[in-house]
């Protein structure tokens, strides 16, 4: 879920996260991140191609390891 993910994101250090069709398919409850439009505050988008789909988010500035 996106909770789960805002959690994930909260305790885990990364650079960036992917999203494309395949999470879409497999993780259906992610579908929102799809649309950068949609994302969380917590998520910033780092690249974005539409067609076909493949995001690149990385975490907002309110999720910064200090």
């Amino acid at each position: 879920s996106i909770d789960e993910l805002e959690k994930w994101v909260a305790e885990n250090r990364f650079d960036y996260m992917t999203i494309t069709k395949r999470e879409f398919k497999e993780r259906k409850e992610l579908k929102p991140l799809g649309k950068v439009k949609n994302a969380p505050p917590w998520l910033k988008p780092a690249w974005v191609n539409e067609d076909p789909i493949f995001i690149i988010y990385s975490k907002s500035e309110q999720h910064r390891e200090p």
